[in-house]
């Protein structure tokens, strides 16, 4: 079955675009925070001879704001930009027509079962 895709709805794109970059961006900005504290850890001890960084309430409420900053603008600069595109293809696809994509139909008896990697039995009664 031949079917094509001629319009992209911008709004579910955006939810899964938003969610996905979120999770990104708050790994990225937890990593750089970690390596910002590390690096200034060592800043610290080499400047003040052994005197490390105090790692305060403060400056975990400052990590932590970085973190979320990071998570937020990484998600809503993405799903912009996929709005854009998403706009684009829809565009362009009305204009010239959608990508053509084809579909078969399968039988049940042609999904195979996987074997499970690990096998569990369970032990007999005595």
């Amino acid at each position: 079955m031949k079917c094509e895709l001629t319009r992209i709805d911008g709004w579910s794109v955006i939810k899964i675009v938003f969610i996905v970059f979120f999770l990104i961006g708050a790994l990225s900005g937890a990593f750089s925070a970690l390596v910002f504290v590390l690096f200034n850890s060592v800043l610290q001890n080499a400047m003040y001879d052994g005197d490390a960084m105090q790692i305060t309430p403060s400056s975990s409420s400052a990590t932590f704001f970085f973190i979320l900053g990071i998570s937020l603008s990484t998600a809503f600069a993405a799903a912009f930009i996929s709005l854009i595109f998403v706009t684009i293809y829809n565009f362009l696809a009305r204009w010239l027509g959608g990508l053509r994509v084809e579909f078969s139909d399968i039988d049940d008896k042609e999904i195979t079962q996987f074997p499970s990697v690990i096998d569990i039995t369970l032990p007999e009664e005595v």
